[in-house]
């Protein structure tokens, strides 16, 4: 069986902490060799900027602790640090990169905002292009008192960004243009209903996927005339009220056939087959082996998901039925402290297994 190979960011309470990188022989947890390749506060994302060497990672610690956006140059075994750029927001906590050009969106938790970067390709150096101020708030005062940028992902090909407001219970799309300089300028402000807190998306084929995670919906968004719209909703978990929801992350298998969502509060993954039409139907859900899962990622080729459960500090690996798109647990437990974002660089050159974290 062929082994499984990621890296991890994770929070870091102390020194010492940081991006490591994970093997697991054979696909077997239980053998699984973890190595830390690169130091930092929180990197609680990390992102591979395509057709390059280059890793970046946020450091989600608030403005006055000076959070930064750190890249690193992948080569001989090791990860090595390339810059560290001042980030204009507080507790950043998501980057999205663009599938073609050198371009990256850094999306700024606590103060609502986001900024767009230049990745320089070969050196890693980051140039801020613009920054973003998204306005708002919502019902719940203890969540939604203003404004929490938690994603920014590039659709449509790469023309337009969508970044998620959970305070503001809104999707905010902008128009990526070039011209002599890339910018990117307000297209759509879609609302979401009252106290749902919009979290993550993913581009499905014909429509887009948010998961909100205080309502604990995922909603299904179409676009018209240039315009998007809410078609549908589901609830992954039930319809029971939700007093204070805690869904996470969301992800589409490879081949676009199911639709993954973690519950924080239920300590579970569920499950969705994705119609031809791009509805979804709700097929099930499984204990994720761990508590609070914050992340789940699914490797390249679609056969196993690996799930982030911070609070029990812990990696748990499923294999993927590829017919039902079901779940099944591989016995085992990686113990790490504090997990939260798993990354299959895909296409990315393997990082062997040699030599010692490189700071400089």
């Amino acid at each position: 069986m062929a082994d499984l190979e990621f890296y991890l960011g994770t929070y870091t309470a102390s020194p010492g902490g940081g991006i490591h990188h994970v093997r697991l022989p054979g696909a077997l947890p239980d053998r699984a060799e973890i190595r830390l390749v690169a130091e930092a506060r929180s990197p609680s994302w990390i992102a591979a900027l395509p057709n390059s060497r280059i890793l970046l990672a946020v450091e989600e610690v608030e403005e006055s602790d000076r959070p930064q956006l750190l890249t690193f140059r992948l080569g001989q075994g090791r990860l090595t640090r390339t810059g560290a750029t001042a980030l204009p927001g507080s507790h950043p906590c998501h980057i999205g990169v663009h599938s073609v050009l050198p371009l990256a969106v850094t999306a700024h938790y606590s103060d609502g905002s986001a900024a767009l970067w230049h990745i320089a390709p070969d050196t890693g150096t980051a140039s801020l292009l613009q920054r973003l101020q998204l306005s708002g708030n919502g019902p719940n005062m203890h969540r939604q008192e203003g404004s929490h940028a938690h994603f920014a992902t590039f659709i449509e090909d790469g023309g337009c960004l969508a970044t998620t407001d959970l305070g503001g219970d809104a999707v905010h799309f902008f128009q990526l243009e070039m011209g002599d300089r890339p910018k990117l300028v307000t297209r759509q402000r879609l609302g979401l209903p009252s106290g749902s807190g919009p979290r993550h998306l993913v581009a499905g084929s014909d429509r887009l996927y948010l998961v909100c995670e205080l309502d604990e919906k995922i909603y299904m968004l179409d676009r018209r005339d240039g315009v998007y719209r809410v078609a549908e909703a589901l609830a992954p978990f039930g319809t029971a009220a939700v007093r204070d929801g805690s869904l996470s992350a969301l992800k589409l298998s490879p081949d676009g056939r199911f639709l993954y969502v973690a519950g924080r509060n239920q300590s579970a993954v569920a499950w969705m087959a994705v119609a031809p039409s791009g509805d979804l139907h709700l097929c099930g859900q499984i204990d994720c082996g761990g508590h609070q899962p914050r992340d789940i990622a699914i490797d390249p080729s679609g056969q196993w998901l690996i799930v982030a459960n911070q609070s029990s500090d812990s990696l748990s690996l499923f294999r993927l039925d590829q017919h039902s798109g079901a779940p099944e647990r591989i016995a085992g437990t990686i113990n790490i402290s504090s997990p939260a974002c798993i990354l299959y660089p895909d296409g990315w050159p393997t990082l062997l297994m040699v030599g010692q974290c490189a700071d400089e």
